[in-house]
């Protein structure tokens, strides 16, 4: 198991949100020492700092970084280019031209207080058998793909709405006020739900699964957001 971080390199701006991926992780670091004893040697925010500006190039466009540190301490850095930056940066940006992707609603509840979902790592059998459940398609919204499932929603066994594989959520409570759920409720406390948090974007709540069920023929409006693809629009399923 590693611990793991993914993170928006943007020509000319840097690492998006690094400080807040790194505090995330070395306290993840920190949690799994005083579980297993494992993380005895954690590198420091400048070791990773350093490693970052001397292996990633930063002259090649947008890239998606993935971070890795084991249990020895080792750092692993790999590198993707983006098409393009995402479209959307703040929870109240006008919807762009691109249809909202499909996200159906789990089936069954999740184990919410598993440490794999409260800590980023690459122990993700709990994601990817959800994914699998409902039949998930990374691809999903491109040419030809169009109405297959991207992601999936999952709840606790409360029937309190979480997160999806990938992404934190959030739900317009109304007009400009959006709610995303609450850590108590069993969630990845994702970097750049923190950010829309500390700008006053989003707040905290408990969101149920009836909650998102249509009343009066309107859904409610539903936005997903990571530190990858920022903010995005989704279109519930509920099988």
């Amino acid at each position: 198991m590693q611990l793991l971080e993914t993170i928006l390199l943007e020509p000319g701006k840097g690492f998006y949100l690094l400080d807040y991926h790194l505090d995330r992780l070395l306290t993840s670091a920190q949690y799994f020492k005083g579980v297993d004893g494992g993380f005895n040697r954690v590198p420091t925010a400048d070791e990773i700092k350093a490693k970052l500006q001397h292996d990633i190039p930063q002259k090649n466009g947008p890239q998606r970084i993935r971070l890795l540190v084991n249990s020895d301490g080792e750092i692993e850095l790999q590198h993707t280019p983006l098409s393009e930056l995402p479209p959307l940066s703040n929870i109240n940006d006008k919807a762009d031209t691109r249809k909202p992707l499909l996200v159906a609603l789990d089936v069954q509840p999740t184990e919410s207080q598993s440490p794999y979902v409260l800590n980023k790592t690459t122990q993700r059998d709990l994601y990817n058998t959800a994914r699998d459940r409902l039949k998930c398609d990374f691809h999903a919204g491109e040419i030809g793909r169009e109405e297959n499932t991207f992601d999936v929603l999952l709840f606790n066994q409360n029937g309190e709405i979480t997160e999806t594989s990938i992404a934190n959520i959030a739900v317009e409570k109304e007009p400009g006020t959006w709610i995303t759920p609450s850590v108590e409720c069993g969630l990845l406390p994702g970097v750049f739900r923190r950010h829309l948090l500390e700008t006053g974007q989003v707040q905290e709540g408990v969101i149920h699964v009836d909650d998102l069920k249509s009343k009066r023929g309107l859904p409610p409006r539903i936005r997903c957001f990571n530190s990858v693809r920022k903010v995005y629009d989704v279109r519930l399923l509920i099988p």
